[in-house]
């Protein structure tokens, strides 16, 4: 993330910010890109496990997820689920979660925020 020459006119929040954004490592799970920008690490598929598996026993803190494959690759590593409903005229796409397939969380409640398309998951969660 180049900042180029207008770095220094921009408000010190924007600053901070993207020293945060340049400094976070940030993953592209992929199996057709070949090249990705400066500052991005591709995993393949038959990484994936291994490498979510290795981040979350690294890293302290919280790691995001996107996307209808991903997640349903990896369900016994995720602790929760946050999906967001972004209502559409026309079009369609993939089903985020698997179609016809119990997911292995043992709970899948409603989420108590005031956006009621959230829903999480957790082991914890009372059923």
């Amino acid at each position: 993330m180049d900042a180029g020459p207008r770095q220094g006119r921009r408000p010190a929040v924007e600053r901070e910010f993207a020293q945060f954004y340049k400094e976070t490592p940030r993953y592209v799970f992929s199996d057709t890109l070949q090249t990705v920008p400066e500052g991005l690490t591709i995993v393949r598929r038959k990484d994936a496990v291994s490498v979510v598996t290795r981040l979350k026993q690294e890293i302290d803190g919280t790691l995001q997820l996107g996307g209808p494959e991903l997640a349903t690759s990896l369900p016994d590593l995720i602790d929760e689920f946050w999906v967001y409903a972004f209502p559409v005229i026309v079009g369609g796409g993939k089903p985020y979660l698997p179609v016809r397939e119990e997911l292995p969380s043992p709970a899948c409640r409603p989420s108590r925020s005031p956006t009621p398309t959230a829903a999480t998951s957790s082991p914890s969660a009372p059923t």
